[in-house]
C-alpha cells in the first residue's frame, strides 16, 4: 500500500505508544524508502475495546463473506494472519510468543509428539 501511489493514507490502528518506531525501523530493513512515511498516520487505541467496534466489525465482515459464499457459491477464506504465525524475514522483530501456536510447536517439540488432527476452526 505504500507503493501505490492512489493511496494518500494509511491509518495505523497500534496498540503501544511506540508503534511508529517499531513499524518505521522495520520498513527501513526491508528496504522501504522513506519518502513514503509520509502517508503512515498512527493511532495507538485499544483495539479489542468495545467503543471501537473492532470485534463487532469483524463478526458483520465475517457474516457478510458467509452470505456471499452461501448465496453466490463464492469461495471464501477468513485468516486473522498475525495469529497463524511471524515473519520468515530474519531482519523483522521476533514472532509474540503470547499467541497460541507458539506454544503448541513447543509442547509439540518437548513431547516429541505432534497431532495427526487437528479440531477444525468453523
Amino acid at each position: 500500500m505504500l507503493r501505490n501511489e492512489i493511496i494518500s493514507h494509511i491509518y495505523c490502528l497500534n496498540r503501544g505508544s511506540d508503534a511508529r518506531e517499531r513499524q518505521e525501523s522495520l520498513l527501513v530493513r526491508r528496504g522501504v524508502p522513506q519518502y513514503h512515511f509520509s502517508k503512515l498516520h498512527y493511532m495507538t487505541v485499544g483495539i479489542g475495546a468495545l467503543k471501537l467496534g473492532y470485534a463487532e466489525s469483524r463478526c458483520v465482515a465475517e457474516s457478510i463473506l458467509a452470505a456471499a459464499n452461501q448465496n453466490s457459491n463464492i469461495p471464501v477464506t477468513i485468516l486473522r494472519v498475525g495469529q497463524v504465525g511471524g515473519s520468515t524475514n530474519a531482519n523483522d522483530p521476533p514472532w509474540p510468543k503470547q499467541e497460541w501456536l507458539y506454544p503448541v510447536l513447543k509442547a509439540s517439540k518437548s513431547l516429541g509428539l505432534i497431532a495427526s488432527k487437528l479440531t477444525p476452526v468453523d
